[in-house]
């Protein structure tokens, strides 16, 4: 096989004279197409946010295809701060903006979290990019946790959602407080 660069993408000329681009183009390739497919998802979803109306919603959303990519991108996203206690752990390390392990294995200990489940709930948040780990060069050693940017920006929507659910909470509330006055009339 005679190998050659053609234009900076590396063909493979076999013996039969056919030619074939390399695994890592292909490799790039497959990255495009997926860039490509979230851009339009998102370029969809931006769509339906400024839709002014629910039936103008509905109305947008049925003429938008199914893109498999952003049904499985919002469990992702809903899988980072997934189970009882990721979302606890955020929230303490947000108010301090940096923890060590020992303090939130102390903040955490009265609700039940075990050592196992700590650990693994902080690789997984590190892994996403939701907290850094810093290993200080000490002894003992020191290990503590901070927000990213990347967390700031996942609360500030965690937040919207709390005010989403707080907006139907009080409409139900004024709902229960409309029939109490009610009734005593």
């Amino acid at each position: 096989m005679l190998k050659g660069k053609k234009s900076d993408i590396l063909f493979i000329v076999n013996r039969k004279g056919g030619v074939k681009m390399s695994e890592k183009v292909l490799e790039i390739e497959k990255i495009n197409e997926k860039l490509t497919e979230r851009d339009g998802f998102m370029a969809n979803c931006q769509r339906l946010i400024d839709t002014e109306d629910d039936e103008t919603f509905l109305s947008v959303f049925s003429t938008i295809p199914d893109f498999p990519v952003g049904y499985a991108s919002a469990e992702k996203a809903m899988a980072l701060i997934s189970g009882k206690w990721k979302y606890a752990i955020l929230r303490r390390v947000f108010i301090r903006r940096r923890m060590r392990y020992s303090e939130l294995k102390k903040s955490l200990e009265a609700d039940g979290i075990t050592d196992n489940m700590l650990s693994s709930s902080l690789k997984e948040m590190v892994q996403a990019g939701l907290l850094t780990k810093t290993i200080y060069a000490e002894v003992p050693p020191r290990v503590e946790y901070s927000i990213t940017a990347k967390a700031i920006e996942m609360y500030r929507i965690i937040l919207r959602m709390a005010m989403w659910y707080i907006t139907y909470e009080k409409k139900e509330l004024q709902e229960l407080l409309e029939a109490a006055e009610t009734k005593d009339l």
